[in-house]
């Protein structure tokens, strides 16, 4: 989020062509997504490089909140399972400690 921070506070600043290359190399890809050059205004680069900010910023919220989710779906499942667990066991042990003996009432 703080690169997503960065990328877009360069971008609120970019004056001219060379800013806006500046921000395209901070994004992190692994091919060329757009040339300055096929714009014909710089407000359109720039508004465009908005967008795929923008676009990107909601894509990596939504995939860190799906990873959250699975996540705690996954140490719920974990928890329930050591928890029926133990009480199995549990129930098993007073069940032997009585077959042994050693309760007399």
């Amino acid at each position: 989020m703080n690169q997503i921070q960065q990328v877009k506070d360069t971008l609120a600043r970019a004056k001219t062509k060379a800013d806006l290359e500046a921000v395209e190399t901070l994004i992190d890809t692994q091919e060329r997504f757009f040339d300055i050059k096929d714009f014909r205004k710089l407000e359109e680069a720039k508004t465009w490089l908005s967008n795929f900010v923008a676009n990107f910023e909601k894509r990596t919220i939504m995939q860190a909140q799906a990873a959250r989710y699975s996540r705690r779906l996954g140490l719920l499942k974990r928890s329930i399972k050591w928890n029926l667990g133990a009480l199995v066991a549990g129930v098993l042990f007073i069940y032997i400690w009585h077959g042994t003996g050693w309760l007399r009432l």
